[in-house]
């Protein structure tokens, strides 16, 4: 699905006829993430919430941009409210998941994206792969490689991924259905869209899958390749990458 887009100069017009709009102050607030201006964002989106504090769209899309700055109290907190505003929306679920991942709050982050998950199942969109992968993930954190195993068992190569190959990917090299020694080779995998942040995702994978069979040297070289890519610094992976990189010391 493309991503729709946003024209920041348009929108501020209409905000000068409709300054109590919400939903235009939504459009604000994502034309400036698309911009990557995330404060300007936060406060675009917290605008539109004065005049509509129950507005799900504006939950979800601030409890995520407080994700982006790396203020995952906040973010947890606005996307638990998105998740009572829309429970039917697999998207607040799933940034609610990654937000408590990311606040080192493992339980709750397989709670959350075991509901993403269930939704996802029944609407067949191709999101399961990166729900399962962060409760694997999380599994993994806790110790519990059984529980981990478990959830692997929900995909497969035939799994849809929608825009998440890298993520079906991950999973299907710690399935043991995907060769390590070609796993980075990008050019199996035809064009991509996304060819950086895909490659800096599966580098994690990869960081992962040497980690936990005791590589200790190559994982942290793989964490160290992915922290001196210039791009993509908001992503969830790089955030991932410093955490690691910082309970090491390094």
């Amino acid at each position: 699905m493309a991503k729709e887009k946003y024209n920041l100069q348009e929108i501020e017009a209409q905000l000068e006829k409709e300054p109590t709009n919400p939903d235009l102050w939504l459009k604000k607030g994502m034309a400036l993430a698309d911009e990557k201006r995330y404060d300007e964002c936060i406060i675009a989106f917290s605008t539109g919430l004065i005049y509509d504090p129950f507005h799900k769209d504006l939950r979800l899309q601030r409890g995520r941009k407080y994700t982006t700055l790396d203020d995952y109290r906040t973010a947890t907190a606005e996307l638990t409210l998105a998740t009572r505003l829309a429970p039917e929306n697999w998207d607040t679920w799933y940034y609610q998941g990654v937000a408590l991942y990311l606040d080192g709050r493992y339980e709750q982050c397989i709670k959350a994206e075991k509901r993403a998950i269930q939704l996802t199942l029944e609407d067949g969109k191709g999101h399961l792969p990166s729900a399962v992968c962060w409760v694997w993930q999380a599994n993994m954190k806790l110790g519990k490689p059984e529980e981990a195993a478990a959830i692997l068992e929900l995909v497969d190569e035939n799994t849809p991924y929608g825009n998440n190959i890298d993520y079906l990917e991950r999973m299907l090299l710690h399935k043991g259905l995907r060769d390590p020694e070609i796993f980075l080779d990008l050019s199996r995998l035809g064009e991509l869209d996304r060819p950086e942040l895909y490659y800096m995702t599966m580098c994690f994978g990869m960081y992962n899958y040497l980690y936990y069979r005791g590589e200790e040297d190559k994982a942290v070289a793989i964490l160290k390749e992915i922290a001196a890519m210039d791009h993509h610094h908001e992503t969830f992976v790089y955030k991932q990458t410093r955490q690691e990189l910082a309970a090491r010391g390094l």
